[in-house]
């Protein structure tokens, strides 16, 4: 990444007590919503040492690198993240159990392309299957249904207007 250092960042959770190292480059930008996967948190909630970070639609924050994050909090006296004692409080509201938008993953493992592809792959076999199986379906009650008028029954061809006019077996004549 052009120069940049790998540094290991302590993240702590108060909500679940718990402490994740996150290895991070210092120009690397901050990608909040794996930081909120990772302890199972609503990613539009999320706050790191109470302070919320503007991101973008893809969760990732747009202007905000590691390192000026860390530089911002330890110039303010702010947990830096260098040890457990001195972890970046991650704060933010619990993900509903049994949704499925967000899932929470125990490993430290960073999402990788190939993990969207495999997402969108499934949901495309999905809607493939559900079209094949509708292919087939056509509704027996327009196939058998014979129309009460008998203009319309007759090869359900359109009249003429002189003949429509003459022989109006559908309309009652008072």
């Amino acid at each position: 990444m052009g120069g940049s250092e790998a540094t290991t960042v302590r993240l702590f959770c108060p909500l679940l007590a718990k402490t994740v190292p996150f290895v991070v480059w210092e120009e690397q930008r901050l990608d909040l919503g794996y930081i909120a996967r990772t302890f199972g948190l609503d990613p539009a909630t999320l706050k790191l040492n109470s302070h919320f970070i503007g991101r973008g639609v893809d969760l990732i924050a747009s202007s905000v690198t590691w390192n000026s994050l860390l530089s911002f909090f330890s110039a303010r006296g702010f947990p830096t993240g260098k040890d457990d004692q001195d972890a970046l409080v991650v704060d933010g509201k619990l993900v509903k159990v049994g949704t499925k938008q967000y899932e929470v993953d125990g490993s430290n493992r960073r999402p990788q392309p190939g993990d969207l592809n495999l997402v969108k792959n499934k949901r495309l076999k999905d809607i493939s299957s559900d079209i094949e199986e509708r292919g087939n379906y056509v509704p027996n009650a327009i196939t058998h249904t014979e129309f009460a008028c008998s203009y319309m029954s007759e090869n359900l061809k359109r009249r003429r207007e002189d003949e429509a006019f003459l022989a109006s077996p559908c309309k009652r004549i008072r």
